[in-house]
């Protein structure tokens, strides 16, 4: 070991109690180092001499330990029994729809440090029912999900807040991705404009999971889509698509599926009662809008619901030509108030 100035000793380690206070749960232990380029986010400048770097166990991170911010902290209903889950998203989505009362400025680092976190550790994890607001960190979207990520939100939710264009969680040519146990919670803004607001949008990416995901107060739930060239060109199309126990709620669209291939969609409720939340009717809105290039892909256990102008499961093929769908299966769905 060697002693620096101040009194600390490179190789040793402190067990911090909590991140701004103690007990805000961003407790975490740490080594002391040599100063060598901290990022400010896994590691911390204590003089000009040494620093502090964050020590990650299991090759897990909570966000919390890095500085993520929490807006609110929700209790019940209880997320652990997994029998009350749906009610749990069901009333903590509400409760934080629409404008909530914050600075957007005090939570700008918010998706830097998740997405700095998924690009340095396997699995990332939340406070439970903390709600964490999240601005874009670029220019049309917030967080870039990594191949071999797993975001596990411990019933926690992300609330975007940004004004403007954004895709919440962006999943762009990209393997082996889980996301589990989250909310999404969009804005009002932009309502009428369909190529943006997205919670989830995955882009030419194969083996991605979706379970226990909700989402609230978007434009698009889902969407999945080639990256560009031919509609014929599998190598382009999402493949492996597993979207199970998920809710969507209060949008225009629910699950945009284009160029989606060998995928599987099971115990999807979707409620596209857009009116509810801006105020006005008569914007096209469907459920599912299954478009172009999609293959071996079933579709089982469904709720769809509120499209009231629109359709419940639209397919449209591509306008130019065989896009090569086929085989697709639609099994055991109800539906309600939609045409």
């Amino acid at each position: 070991l060697a002693y620096t100035g101040d009194g600390y000793i490179v190789g040793s380690s402190v067990q911090t109690r909590g991140y701004y206070e103690a007990g805000d749960n961003g407790g975490a232990l740490y080594e002391i180092k040599a100063k060598d380029s901290p990022d400010g986010i896994f590691s911390y400048s204590i003089n000009n001499d040494v620093m502090l770097s964050i020590i990650v166990e299991n090759n897990e991170i909570r966000v919390d330990q890095l500085g993520a911010k929490k807006n609110a902290v929700h209790t019940e209903p209880d997320a652990s029994d997994l029998a009350t889950l749906d009610a749990y998203f069901d009333y903590h989505g509400k409760a934080n729809t629409g404008q909530l009362a914050l600075n957007s400025e005090a939570f700008d680092g918010n998706a830097a440090i998740i997405e700095a976190a998924l690009n340095k550790v396997d699995k990332v994890t939340f406070t439970p029912g903390a709600v964490y607001p999240i601005t874009n960190l670029h220019t049309t979207y917030a967080i870039n999900v990594p191949s071999g990520a797993t975001i596990d939100g411990n019933f926690a939710f992300l609330k975007h807040i940004s004004e403007a264009h954004y895709t919440t969680l962006l999943i762009n040519v990209q393997s082996d991705v889980v996301i589990k146990n989250i909310g999404l919670i969009g804005t009002v803004y932009e309502y009428t404009n369909d190529a943006y607001n997205k919670a989830i949008k995955i882009v030419n990416s194969s083996n991605i999971y979706l379970d226990k995901v909700n989402i609230y107060d978007y434009v698009e739930g889902i969407k999945t889509q080639q990256s560009s060239g031919s509609l014929t060109d599998e190598t382009l199309c999402c493949s492996g698509i597993y979207i199970t126990d998920c809710r969507i709620e209060r949008v225009i669209q629910g699950f945009l599926a284009n160029a989606i291939i060998n995928s599987t969609i099971s115990n999807l409720y979707i409620s596209s009662k857009i009116n509810e939340l801006v105020g006005e009717s008569g914007y096209t809105n469907h459920c599912i809008y299954a478009g172009s290039h999609i293959r071996n892909c079933q579709f089982n256990n469904l709720v769809l619901r509120d499209a009231f102008w629109g359709q419940a499961f639209k397919r449209s093929y591509a306008s130019t030509g065989d896009d090569e769908s086929g085989n697709i299966t639609i099994s055991n769905v109800t539906v309600y108030n939609c045409r």
